[in-house]
C-alpha cells in the first residue's frame, strides 16, 4: 500500500517535467581557433566575407577560412577606403569605421557617430522603450542583410 501512495505522488510530478533537450542550435556551439589552425599571432584588423567564407585581414597577411583552417589568400582582398572628415570634438581615438546609409558610421573611444549628407557628425545613442545610453570604446561596426547598423562596445552589442 505504501508503494501505491509513493507512486501516486511521484508519477504525476514526473509526467509534467521538462524533456531533455536533444536539439543543438548553431548559436549554442562555440568554436575556438588558435595558432594551430593557421590564425596569425598578430592583431586581426578586419574580417569580411568572400564567396561565403570569412577572410581575416591583418597588417602583414590576408587569410581565408576553408572550413577547417586559415590559409593565405591567393588573391589580395581589396579594402574599401574612404576619407573621413575631421572627427567630432571629444570623440577620442577612432577605433573603427564603415560606410553606412549614404554616409559614414564611426566607433571611437567615447562613442558612436554618424556623418551624413548634412555635413555634420551626429552622436548615435542606442535606446529601447525605457533606456537610452551612450556606448564607449565602440570597436566593431557592421551592417546586416536588412541594412541595420550593428555595433560592438564595452557595454555589449546592439543595433
Amino acid at each position: 500500500m505504501k508503494l501505491f501512495y509513493l507512486l501516486l505522488i511521484l508519477l504525476p510530478s514526473s509526467s509534467f517535467g521538462q524533456s531533455v533537450r536533444t536539439k543543438t542550435f548553431i548559436q549554442d556551439v562555440a568554436l575556438h581557433r588558435t595558432l594551430n589552425h593557421g590564425i596569425p599571432a598578430e592583431k586581426v584588423n578586419s574580417i569580411l566575407l568572400e564567396n561565403g567564407f570569412p577572410v581575416a585581414i591583418s597588417d602583414k597577411s590576408v587569410l581565408k577560412w576553408d572550413g577547417h583552417n586559415w590559409n593565405p589568400a591567393k588573391a589580395q582582398v581589396s579594402k574599401k577606403s574612404f576619407n573621413l572628415p575631421s572627427l567630432p570634438a571629444n570623440s577620442g581615438n577612432l577605433l573603427t569605421s564603415i560606410q553606412y546609409n549614404g554616409g559614414f558610421a564611426i566607433g571611437t573611444q567615447n562613442g558612436l557617430y554618424f556623418y551624413s549628407g548634412e555635413k555634420k557628425w551626429k552622436e548615435i545613442l542606442p535606446q529601447d522603450e525605457k533606456y537610452k545610453w551612450a556606448p564607449y570604446h565602440v570597436s566593431a561596426l557592421t551592417v546586416d542583410s536588412a541594412g541595420q547598423l550593428w555595433f560592438g562596445s564595452e557595454q555589449g552589442v546592439g543595433c
